[in-house]
This record gives C-alpha cells, structure tokens and sequence, in this order.
C-alpha cells in the first residue's frame, strides 16, 4: 500500500502536468481569424505557437535539471514560472507578445513538475496522465470559467491588460507545492537521451512551420491534409529512428489524433464514469504492460473513428473508453523499459505542441470566440470537425498503431538474437 507521502507526490505530479498543460493551452488567443495581413500575428497569437513554445521550453528545461541533478534548478523553474505567467496582469502588455511569455512560464512550471518524477516510474505516469488529461477534458474545463478576456485588436477605452490563464492565487499556491515537493526530493541519477531530447525540441518547430503554412485555420482542407500528412510522416520517422523510446512518440501523435474530437461533459456522474475508466487503464497497464501498449493506442483509434458513427457512440466512448484508453497506454509503455523524464515530457507534449486536430481541423463554420456552455438536456457534447478531418484523424491514428506494432516487433527480434 503506498503512504500518504507516496500519494502525495503522486497528486503533485498529476496536478502539476495537468494545470501547466492548461495554462498552455489557455494562453492562446479568443481570436482565430486568419487574414492575409494579419497572418502572421494570428500565428503568434495561436494555440499552436503556444504549444510550440511551452514544449520546447519545458524538454529544455526538464533535460537541463535532469543532467544536473538540482533541486535548485528545479525551485527556480517553478518560481520563475509562476511570475512569468503573472506578468501580463501586472504590466501593460499587448495580447500577442502575452501569448508568448504565457507559453514560457507554463513550460517552465511542467518542468519544475516533472522534477519529483525523474528516476520515480509511477510519478512519471501520474505526470504524464496529467498532461494527457488536461488535453483530452480541455474542452469541459473551459466551460465551468468565464471566456478570457484575450484579443488581439483593442478597443478604445480596453483594459492594457489581459486575463491569466489561471487565477492568481491558484498561480501562488502551485509555485509553493512544486518549490517544497523539489526541495524534499533526492536527486536521482537517470540518463538523458539526447537523441530523444533534440527530436522533442525540433518536432514541435517543424509542426508550427507546417501550421503556419499549410494547416492554420484559414488554410483549406486539401492544404491542411498535406500538412497533416508530412507532420505526420516525419513524427513516424523520428519514432522509428529513436527505437523502443520512439513508442512513446507514436502514443503521442496518436493522442493528438485524438484530439480531433472535442469533449464537453456535465454532471458529476459522467466525471465518475471517466475517473473510472482512468483507474481501470491504469490497472491493466500495469498488469499487462507489454501486451496492453498496442491495445491502447488501437483503443485510442476506434475512438477517433467514432465521430463517423451516431453522436451517442462517440459521446460514449470519449467519456468511458478514450480516458482508459489513454490511461493503459500511459501506464504500459511508462511501465517497462528505462525511463528518460525529458523524452517523455517531449512525447507527452506531441497533443499541445502538434494542434492540427485539436484547433485547424476543417470545419463548418468557425467560432471566433470560446463561450461558456449553457445548462442544456444534453450532459454530454462531442464537437466534431468535417467527416474528411475525422477520417485523416483516424488514418493517423492507425498509423500511428501499425508502427508501434512493428516497432515492438522490431524491438524482440534484437533481443532474441542477444
């Protein structure tokens, strides 16, 4: 039975991942339009840059804390973090250049999270499962606050400031936990993959490069399908080239995949159902953890395609089967194997930093502003893109299984013949 102390580490590292993925996420503009004169400050302003920002921030700073061994590092990334994150509600900023100090001290708060984990395998899955969860039930969270006050253009008489993507308090009381959770854990020696590091700082460039000029918002769909495409083939590459590390890479994409579908979820009931299906992923991953890796990520696959189906099978299976599946394939791949904080933060970052699904996905028509869910009948919603962005969604995702499927076979026959 763990202690008290062992759960308490384990809720740090699960809130930690999971209200820094967040802040990423809610860094990012209310605004989406996409003119040609305004490109490339929409850019700017976008969950994608945000993304790509805070990724490369974090993989920088995980590895550079995890080569040296210091609790400092780690005291300083939270703190640091924390008045990075608070500086545009205290000085007079514009909304872009916010979007990007924003993504910089979330990157920095998931690398003062990630910290307590290195060398630690189950605060590493907690870690990730938090990152992974506040990608998958973004959508949920953002209804129970008011929309942000985040927009490009001002009008006369607008505030100079914008809002934070936590409140300030919540900000204080995270930096305070991370800070005494680094300071009480023992450094522990664990490699850094180098190789794994520098395919997690550079994937995320490459995928805003592509965003920018073939899969933004405004692009059409046949543009953002080839960008889908050649993201997606140098992810499987990278994956390949990196070996039994690269699984974690393909749960990645695949996760991103995912994303294509977004949740909105009422009612505690259905928040029991997916706390559920979490604990039971988790379970089975770590009792099967070699035979589950596959099965999740194929899981995570049917899921995807269910947007093709009735609304009330997607609204099932993104309540009930995309949390366990999300969870077992977390938990398999994390299980077995040497564990590399910084590759996986890198790999865990691929549904944030890689926004294709989650954001340009082509649509009917396009919301310019995030509004809070009203009270309805209906206590589950799922938003999906148009079919043919479901179907390049799945395709990836399957993708994403096959190599995964090879890449572990790949993996037993160079144990076999040692």
């Amino acid at each position: 039975m763990p202690t008290l102390a062992q759960c308490a580490r384990l809720a740090v590292a699960f809130g930690g991942g999971g209200l820094a993925t967040y802040a990423i996420r809610e860094s990012a503009s209310n605004e989406y339009t996409d003119t040609a004169d305004l490109h490339t400050n929409v850019i700017l302003a976008s969950p994608q840059w945000a993304g790509t920002t805070a990724a490369v921030v974090a993989v920088a700073a995980v590895a550079m804390i995890q080569r040296r061994q210091s609790p400092p590092g780690a005291v300083i990334a939270a703190i640091a973090g924390t008045l990075i994150l608070a500086a545009p509600k205290v000085l007079s900023m514009a909304n872009t250049p916010s979007v990007t100090v924003n993504a910089i001290g979330a990157g920095l708060l998931l690398a003062a999270a990630s910290f307590p984990a290195i060398g630690h395998r189950d605060r590493l899955i907690s870690l990730v499962l938090g990152i992974t969860m506040a990608m998958m039930f973004f959508g949920t969270i953002g209804t129970w606050m008011a929309p942000t006050e985040r927009w490009m253009d001002a009008l006369p008489g607008d505030p100079f400031t914008v809002s934070l993507p936590l409140p300030l308090p919540l900000l204080l009381v995270i930096a305070i936990v991370l800070a005494l959770a680094a300071i009480t854990t023992s450094p522990s020696s664990v490699g850094v993959h180098t190789r794994a590091v520098a395919v997690g700082m550079a994937l995320p460039a490459v995928y805003l490069v592509l965003y920018a000029t073939l899969s933004s918002r405004g692009s059409g769909t046949v543009s953002w399908t080839v960008g889908v495409g050649l993201a997606t083939a140098i992810t499987l590459t990278a994956a390949w080239w990196l070996g039994p590390i690269g699984r974690l890479f393909l749960a990645g994409l695949a996760g991103a995949a995912a994303t294509v579908n977004t949740l909105y979820m009422a009612g505690t009931a259905w928040w029991l159902v997916s706390a559920l299906a979490v604990l039971l992923g988790i379970a089975a991953g770590r009792r099967y953890p070699r035979a589950m890796v596959v099965c999740g990520v194929v899981l995570m696959t049917l899921c995807t395609a269910t947007a093709l189906l009735p609304e009330v099978v997607t609204e099932i299976f993104y309540v009930a089967v995309q949390p366990a599946a999300v969870a077992l394939t977390v938990t398999a791949i994390l299980s077995t194997g040497p564990i590399y904080p910084a590759a996986t933060i890198s790999a865990a970052t691929i549904p944030v930093s890689m926004t294709f699904f989650a954001v340009s996905a082509p649509r009917e028509a396009i919301n310019y502003a995030r509004e809070t869910m009203e009270p309805a009948a209906q206590v589950i919603v799922v938003d999906s893109p148009l079919m043919s962005g479901v179907v390049v969604a799945t395709i990836v995702a399957a993708l994403s299984s096959i190599t995964l499927l090879l890449l572990q076979r790949r993996h037993r026959a160079v144990l076999a013949q040692r």
